[in-house]
């Protein structure tokens, strides 16, 4: 029951946690299948909303994406406190490390509200100048410029009116871009039209940049997501610090990963890339091969039971009675978080962003508090 809920990334088009929001619409073959992806677009941002409002989270905003809430089981709403958990602080640390000016480019951003969260509750990095461009294809973008012109809280963000949030036509979609937000309506796997439709939309290759890819490349042909990292790797300059965080599946080739493989398969959103990179360390290469310098993973049960801090794991294991133990260390050995790092040498507040999933704490009572 829990497996179909499990898959998904931040997209418009195939983001949800069912299957996996973000996920670019694509050609039948070369990426998953349109109608599969499009039907688990609100499922995620419902998952989300569904963990936000038992208070695994705080998000105000991803409520205003959200047309049907449902409350979710404890497995499903922990499981996506852990995933925006890890996202999360891997985000900050960068931005926050970075003594000026920063720029967010989130691959596959769909009905993601990372950008508001952060105009909303940390303000102060906004401030500091950050630039945050949302790429996704020209449908979903147009759905989710929609929705900022719908939803107050959503528009309040740039201006008192509809008609104060400022937005560009681009190949006759209505894109919003402001001074610190950019859509860009691009294909991930048309490496080259994305370079171009960035750098059109504002992109500085001398301005320190972290990628984000939530369950994004893993649907896309391993050739085309190798295409999309090395030109991640290559967007700033030499010597510009950069950062790259993803989060999605491994390990498909144990019994739980085959079930996995095959659910999101029969939903129409085959995991195309999975079996090229099939684990944490053959991922860690695959990174180091394509042009970054370092490379720090953490699987999910490793992020949930030893770098969230103490109080915050006791918290979060007290919201719900969970007695899904099992279920749940075998779901999050299936995922992992990793952060590709380059231009370290040359910029001394980028060591702790470069090895922050490498030394794990050591908890002896981890995982007791689980079983409140």
């Amino acid at each position: 029951f829990w497996l179909k809920f499990w898959s998904g990334r931040p997209s418009m088009s195939a983001m949800d946690m069912d299957v996996d929001g973000g996920i670019p619409f694509g050609r039948s073959g070369d990426m998953a299948d349109d109608s599969g992806v499009q039907s688990t677009t609100e499922d995620s941002a419902i998952s989300k909303f569904s963990s936000v409002n038992l208070g695994y989270y705080d998000d105000p905003f991803v409520r205003h994406v959200v047309r049907f809430p449902v409350k979710r089981a404890p497995i499903i709403n922990r499981g996506y406190y852990t995933r925006v958990s890890a996202m999360r602080a891997s985000l900050l640390c960068f931005l926050e490390s970075c003594p000026g000016p920063c720029q967010v480019v989130n691959l596959g951003a769909g009905l993601d509200t990372t950008f508001f969260w952060l105009q909303s509750k940390h303000d102060n990095l906004v401030q500091k100048g950050l630039t945050y461009f949302e790429v996704d294809f020209q449908d979903s973008l147009t759905k989710k410029t929609g929705l900022i012109m719908k939803k107050p809280a959503l528009m309040t963000v740039f201006g008192p009116t509809k008609d104060a949030v400022p937005t560009v036509v681009v190949d006759g979609a209505k894109l919003v871009r402001s001074e610190t937000f950019r859509m860009v309506a691009s294909d991930l796997r048309e490496v080259h039209a994305l370079d171009a439709n960035v750098m059109a939309a504002g992109f500085s290759k001398d301005v320190p940049t972290v990628f984000l890819c939530e369950c994004s490349l893993v649907y896309i042909k391993p050739e085309a997501s190798d295409a999309v990292i090395q030109w991640a790797a290559r967007a700033t300059a030499d010597g510009v610090a950069s950062g790259m965080v993803v989060y999605e599946q491994t390990n498909p080739n144990d019994r739980f990963g085959q079930v996995m493989v095959q659910n999101l398969r029969e939903r129409g959103c085959p995991l195309l890339g999975v079996h090229a990179y099939p684990t944490v360390e053959a991922q860690v290469q695959r990174y180091c091969d394509l042009g970054w310098g370092k490379v720090s993973i953490s699987d999910m049960n490793t992020y949930f039971d030893k770098f969230l801090e103490r109080e915050e794991y006791k918290r979060v294991c007290r919201l719900e009675m969970f007695d899904e133990l099992e279920e749940w260390w075998l779901i999050q050995g299936h995922y992992f978080v990793l952060m590709a790092t380059k231009g370290v040498a040359e910029n001394s507040w980028m060591s702790n962003v470069a090895t922050i999933w490498d030394n794990p704490p050591e908890h002896p009572e981890v995982r007791f508090p689980c079983t409140f």
